[in-house]
């Protein structure tokens, strides 16, 4: 995951599964509400099977308006990668304020 800010951070790999949850958090710390800046949420395939997958091959990503997350506090919502032949990815985000 990536935002404006050029921080990034990487989740652990979900291992043998076409349905992978992975149900981590990760904070980001900004000055300011973001709300020209979009987060780059991108899934790549471990696999390296012959015939499948290429290592590290990405399987689609998804570019959210933090706007979004912002303007309503919270964002919970089911998106169709780009990239992605068949895959969905469920993308939950709060803005929250110290």
């Amino acid at each position: 995951m990536k935002i404006s800010t050029k921080a990034t951070n990487k989740s652990k790999n979900a291992e043998k599964s076409r349905d992978s949850r992975w149900k981590e958090e990760f904070q980001f710390m900004v000055d300011e509400p973001p709300t020209n800046d979009k987060i780059h949420i991108e899934a790549f395939s471990t696999s390296s099977r012959i015939g499948l997958l290429h290592p590290k091959e990405s399987l689609g990503y998804v570019t959210i308006s933090l706007a979004d997350v912002v303007n309503n506090r919270r964002i919970n919502e089911r998106y169709h990668p780009i990239d992605s032949k068949n895959g969905r990815i469920q993308i939950e985000m709060q803005w929250r304020t110290s």
